[in-house]
């Protein structure tokens, strides 16, 4: 309680919700309508009523109409239904909304199709819908990482995501476990689900877009992590918030392989048109001024409503230690998967897994073992030195060494949590 606020404003200003919020795709609606669906489940356990039950399976069903995926939470929630006596009601309430959303989809498939049952994508002529169901085969590791730490993945561009999704960990200690359970289980299933697509990434876009709506299930988390590590939460949040209104700021709709086009645009001021431009003719900052008004009026309110905003002394070594990979992942994100397309090798992403690994392990060690962590991940390091990441057996090298280094600091005699 008391983080709600913080924790939304995050959402809404430092994740993948921002730019694609001003594109042309159905993510951020979508989002929102199986999100609403699991809140009005939420609350209907301390306001039981299939009445509510049935509300939340018309959001569910309206949320598969506007994104096909989003079956993957229609599906969870029907689980998270089941968890609550009398079962059978409950669930035949959900299932009867859901279908009763799902008509206006069957009647145009019948009228367009020829059958209510079959799909537009069955016509579809996107080089690679062709393979498995839709463009969706086995999953692959590989694109896992790369929706993850590529230089579009999700953890390079929003590293607060990794917060709230270790804080969906604190929710369930706190005695939400069926909550925690089911949002971890959405995020879960996406990330399969996107590990499967024949595109992870989803194209030219500022992120693994197709990951989108399980946002608001990972956020969810970044109440429990805020009130746990503030100071942890605002050293990932203040880079995803700046990426991402870089993004929105300027052309979100990202070709290349890392974000140096946004560095390029708002240095020389190549920003967005916004209502200003239209009604006084002002470019550049001037035309964005509304954008950085709102914007930052609503993250100092956010974090003016929190109960303790705080910064923690003990918390300084694992945010320091978390901003330092970030920046490891950040620059050398972009060349580790890269290289194995023209090498026609797997160095790459044996690199880019080891340095994931390596990321997580120094920053759970840093609250044991204090500073003396960034000494272990010097190795490490060296990615961003130019040209190495290029070379991604040196750089898988250079990451087994770090994690071998973490392994031997994590064997030494304790210190007390946090000390420095």
């Amino acid at each position: 309680p008391g983080y709600g606020a913080v924790a939304a404003v995050t959402l809404g200003l430092a994740t993948l919700l921002l730019p694609f919020s001003v594109l042309l795709f159905s993510h951020a609606l979508s989002a929102l309508l199986g999100f609403a669906a699991f809140v009005v489940l939420w609350h209907e356990r301390t306001h039981p009523s299939r009445w509510r039950v049935a509300g939340a399976g018309v959001l569910a069903g309206t949320a598969i109409v506007v994104e096909y995926p989003l079956g993957i939470v229609g599906v969870v929630l029907a689980g998270y239904v089941c968890a609550t006596a009398p079962r059978a009601k409950r669930v035949a309430a959900y299932a009867a909304g859901s279908i009763v959303a799902l008509v206006p989809l069957f009647a145009y498939n019948a009228a367009a199709f020829g059958s209510p049952l079959r799909l537009s994508y069955g016509s579809s002529v996107i080089a690679g819908h062709e393979a498995g169901i839709f463009g969706i085969s086995g999953p692959s590791l590989r694109k896992a990482v790369e929706v993850l730490v590529s230089g579009k993945g999700l953890l390079t561009l929003t590293p607060v995501v990794a917060a709230g999704t270790v804080g969906l960990l604190a929710l369930y200690r706190r005695g939400h476990r069926r909550e925690a359970l089911t949002c971890a289980a959405i995020a879960g299933l996406f990330l399969l689900y996107n590990a499967s697509y024949f595109g992870p990434l989803g194209g030219n876009v500022p992120g693994p877009r197709l990951l989108v709506p399980a946002l608001p299930f990972v956020a969810l988390g970044l109440a429990a992590a805020y009130a746990a590590w503030p100071t942890v939460v605002f050293v990932l949040a203040a880079p995803s918030l700046t990426l991402m209104a870089a993004a929105t700021l300027t052309n979100p709709m990202l070709r290349e392989k890392d974000i140096s086009p946004w560095v390029e645009a708002v240095r020389n001021g190549e920003l967005t048109d916004s209502v200003l431009t239209l009604a006084f003719g002002t470019s550049g900052w001037a035309g964005v001024l509304p954008f950085l008004v709102l914007a930052g009026a609503a993250g100092a309110l956010a974090v003016a409503s929190m109960p303790a905003p705080h910064l923690r002394r003990s918390e300084l070594p694992v945010a320091l230690v978390a901003g330092v990979v970030w920046l490891v992942v950040l620059d050398a994100g972009r060349d580790l998967l890269f290289t194995d397309r023209y090498a026609g090798g797997s160095w790459g992403l044996v690199a880019a897994s080891l340095v994931l690994v390596a990321t997580v392990v120094a920053v759970l060690l840093a609250r044991r073992r204090g500073l003396v962590v960034l000494v272990a991940i010097v190795p490490l390091l060296a990615l961003p030195v130019p040209g190495v990441a290029g070379h991604a057996a040196v750089s898988a090298t250079l990451a087994a060494v770090t994690l071998v280094l973490l392994a031997g600091l994590a064997k030494l005699p304790g210190r007390r949590p946090g000390s420095i």
